[in-house]
């Protein structure tokens, strides 16, 4: 009603980094003190963020896999990814995340340690909302940006609902699909994206 932020769970802690930035600074420290985003004192919100820490912020954001011990329980030793084991750290945030249509198996490798692009990005947050069959019909889709010829094929629909949806936003006519995600950005984004989940009362428990 107020339109405060608000740190939900119990979770806000006074002694938690605080980080300074023109344009995400309340969605950046939302997450910080919700525990979504671990960060220290060397911490640059304009950093490119990895597709392995992408997806811990994501899903710590907008599922309830973090504050609940029946995560773990669940986890089974199916083994996915070539690169990404059960032993490894992300392997419940990759196998969670499978599950819920965010990610899927096309590749062989998930390359956790790379940068994630925007157009991957807009690949899994219309995952996350369920709509991975219309964004798949990629050919109804127009994207009448300067260098929409930049995106891959088989993401154009996925990066046209991603937009147009508004969890996306263009710079001056261009989408700028295979540019790094920064830690400011995916923030941003992924306020919008709960947001929508809300709108279309999506709950991932």
């Amino acid at each position: 009603k107020t339109g405060e932020w608000l740190y939900g769970y119990g979770m806000a802690n006074e002694n938690k980094t605080t980080v300074e930035h023109p344009t995400a600074a309340e969605e950046l420290n939302y997450l910080i003190h919700t525990g979504a985003l671990e960060v220290d004192e060397t911490f640059n919100p304009d950093a490119p963020v990895t597709k392995e820490e992408a997806l811990k912020v994501l899903l710590k954001s907008v599922t309830y896999m973090y504050y609940s011990s029946r995560y773990d329980e669940s986890e089974t030793t199916n083994q996915t990814f070539t690169d990404i084991t059960p032993d490894h750290t992300l392997y419940p945030f990759v196998t969670r995340a499978l599950g819920m249509g965010i990610i899927d198996a096309s590749n062989k490798t998930f390359n956790a340690t790379a940068s994630l692009s925007n157009q991957e990005l807009a690949k899994w947050l219309i995952g996350a909302l369920k709509l991975n069959k219309a964004a798949q019909y990629s050919d109804i889709y127009q994207l009448n940006y300067s260098d929409a010829t930049q995106v891959d094929k088989d993401l154009r629909g996925y990066v046209a609902l991603a937009y147009e949806m508004e969890l996306l936003e263009a710079e001056n006519n261009q989408l700028k699909p295979k540019d790094e995600v920064t830690y400011a950005q995916l923030a941003q984004v992924i306020i919008r994206l709960a947001h929508k989940m809300n709108e279309y009362q999506i709950d991932n428990y």
